[in-house]
């Protein structure tokens, strides 16, 4: 889910906490093998008693536990790779784990480890997230709850009313206000469709006015308080007198 509500906390077990704890392994990889490559071979000498140092430095492959090890790692980035959608790294690790025989050498993983790690400070430094204010929050957080009364009745109206809250925890009340006019002509446009009603010059429910369609309901609601009293055309009356109130 790369685009959406993040919590702080999901920030933290994510994108923050995994990616820095595979970040630092690759960075300790990339030190040990370091020293593997400008280090020096061991040997003892047949002659005389003790460890001698050679002076050359290892250019033998790298052993099979370290290699498996660093697959399961790039695995893990890789995950980390989809969801901040670091491209240029996810691609990195692709051609690495091509890279990535069991004859491979010390040299030629110290060069695949700094280039990847490279990659990936290169790239994170230009992904960023929005703090939602404390007060603004919860608001986001429990739109699915606050709303299901209106995304069960009308599903079509979910993205914009999920969108003037975010938009209001976002701080753009403009916007906020666009999209529940959005929501509200939903709701317009059923109930012109409830009654039934006939537009002027027989224009197209989906292209009329707000103007227009509420004139037309009123009309409509006219007629009904002109048949037989009682409590079903009270009841009526009341819901779509208030509603075009408040429309």
């Amino acid at each position: 889910m790369p685009h959406g509500l993040l919590s702080l906390w999901d920030m933290i077990n994510f994108s923050l906490s995994s990616f820095v704890i595979h970040y630092r392994a690759l960075e300790w990889y990339e030190i040990t093998t370091n020293s593997d490559v400008n280090g020096y071979n061991v040997y003892r000498d047949t002659h005389k008693v003790g460890l001698f140092i050679s002076g050359i430095p290892k250019t033998d492959a790298v052993p099979e536990h370290k290699v498996i090890e660093i697959k399961q790692l790039l695995a893990l980035l890789g995950n980390d790779c989809n969801f901040l959608e670091l491209d240029a790294t996810r691609n990195r690790i692709d051609r690495f784990q091509q890279n990535l025989r069991p004859t491979i050498t010390h040299n030629k993983m110290l060069g695949e480890l700094r280039v990847l790690r490279e990659t990936m400070e290169d790239e994170i430094k230009e992904r960023h997230f929005y703090y939602y204010p404390t007060l603004k929050a919860p608001v986001l957080i429990n739109v699915e709850d606050d709303w299901v009364n209106v995304f069960q009745a009308f599903p079509s109206t979910k993205l914009d009313a999920i969108s003037a809250v975010d938009c209001f925890a976002f701080g753009q009340d403009t916007a906020c206000v666009f999209h529940l006019m959005r929501v509200a002509e939903y709701g317009l446009r059923a109930l012109a469709r409830e009654r039934r009603v006939k537009l002027p010059k027989k224009q197209m429910l989906e292209w009329a006015d707000w103007y227009t369609i509420i004139e037309s309901i009123r009309v409509s609601v006219k007629e009904l308080a002109n048949t037989k009293r009682g409590p079903k055309r009270d009841a009526a009356l009341e819901f779509y007198q208030g509603a075009l109130g408040k429309l």
